[in-house]
C-alpha cells in the first residue's frame, strides 16, 4: 500500500514503479508485477498504467538492475519469452562481467527454454 501511495504522489517515476513490482513479485503476484515492472523497465503510455499518465522507462544500472531481472523472472515464469527474453539479453550485454547477474539470467533463460519446450 505504502509503495502504491508513493506511486499517487509521483505517477511518473519509474523507480517506484520497479519498487512497486519488487514487492509484487516477492509477494508471488506476478501478473500485478509485470504490468508496473514493464512501465518501470521499458516504460508505458497513460493507457498501459493503471495511474494513466505515461511512464518513460529506467535506463539499465546498477540501481535498476534488479528491476530488469525481476521483470525478466517474472515474464518468463508466466511463459512471456518474447517480453523476457529480449530484456535478458539486453542485461548480459552491460553486466556480462557480474556473475550474480548472470546466473539469475541464465536461470530466466532456462526458465523459458524449459516452458517453450513443454507448450511445443
Amino acid at each position: 500500500l505504502n509503495a502504491e501511495r508513493a506511486i499517487d504522489f509521483d505517477p511518473q517515476n519509474a523507480d517506484l514503479y520497479g519498487q512497486l513490482g519488487h514487492i509484487r513479485f516477492q509477494a508471488r503476484n506476478y501478473e500485478g508485477a509485470i504490468a508496473v515492472l514493464h512501465c518501470a523497465v521499458e516504460g508505458c503510455t497513460a493507457e498501459e498504467n493503471e495511474w494513466e499518465v505515461a511512464v518513460e522507462g529506467l535506463e539499465l544500472t546498477d540501481a535498476s538492475v534488479v528491476y530488469y531481472y525481476v521483470y525478466t523472472s517474472a515474464t518468463s515464469s508466466l511463459g512471456e519469452y518474447d517480453t523476457a527474453l529480449p530484456v535478458v539479453d539486453q542485461i548480459e550485454a552491460v553486466f556480462a562481467d557480474n556473475s550474480l547477474v548472470m546466473a539469475i539470467t541464465a536461470d530466466n533463460r532456462g526458465t523459458c527454454a524449459l516452458l517453450a519446450e513443454r507448450d511445443n
